[in-house]
């Protein structure tokens, strides 16, 4: 398999693909606020391992080579989109260290459930895997989009329409029943389903939505 830094349908996006690279590679910042940091999702990999890291797992995953780059990011872990040879355009997203492989696992079998039922949620097109250093991830079906402000209140209030028509899922049990979400340090009031789902309810209450 050839390496994405030389494949010839690679080019027009090998420097776009490289500069974003550096923005994974920064160490992430300390919960614990003393100015020291934590270890990077990717490890000490430079670019070009990294590069080759999501190849190998392109590879390993998907059994395809990688031809283009879409975008590489940061947030909670790490998210490449990538052009596969076959054309299909897919998202690999590798989880960060404070995220435990059972906890993703019920979170991706809540994540099914929400695809089957037709919920707007991006499928997963691989399994939860785990590299030989420990690092978790998982490929996913890519869906392009437009990018709005969430303080748009027409915006806010198709959030709020498809946050009901989650909660009334969970409602029916049809979803989310056997899944329970844990404590996060960001979101503190967000503990459980239960707890998001009132939240869901009294936003579409107050947008005038009813939960169908």
């Amino acid at each position: 398999m050839n390496s994405i830094f030389v494949n010839k349908n690679w080019d027009s996006k090998r420097e776009r693909w490289l500069n974003c690279l550096h923005c994974i590679t920064d160490s992430m910042p300390s919960s614990r606020g003393n100015g020291e940091r934590t270890a990077t999702i990717t490890g000490l990999r430079s670019n070009q391992q990294i590069s080759m890291l999501v190849e190998r797992l392109a590879g390993e995953e998907l059994g395809q080579g990688i031809c283009g780059a879409l975008f590489a990011e940061k947030s909670v872990g790490a998210v490449f989109g990538l052009q596969l040879c076959s054309g299909e355009q897919v998202v690999l997203k590798l989880f960060h260290p404070s995220q435990l492989l059972t906890q993703l696992a019920a979170v991706h079998r809540c994540l099914d459930r929400l695809v089957r039922s037709s919920f707007p949620a991006p499928p997963p097109c691989s399994r939860l895997f785990q590299t030989e250093d420990g690092i978790i991830g998982a490929f996913y079906t890519f869906r392009d989009g437009t990018v709005r402000d969430a303080h748009d209140p027409l915006v806010r209030r198709e959030l709020a329409q498809v946050l009901a028509e989650l909660t009334s899922m969970k409602q029916s049990g049809s979803t989310t029943s056997d899944v329970a979400l844990s404590p996060s340090s960001k979101f503190k009031r967000c503990r459980s389903c239960p707890h998001i789902s009132i939240g869901a309810l009294r936003t579409a209450d107050f947008m005038g939505i009813t939960s169908v």
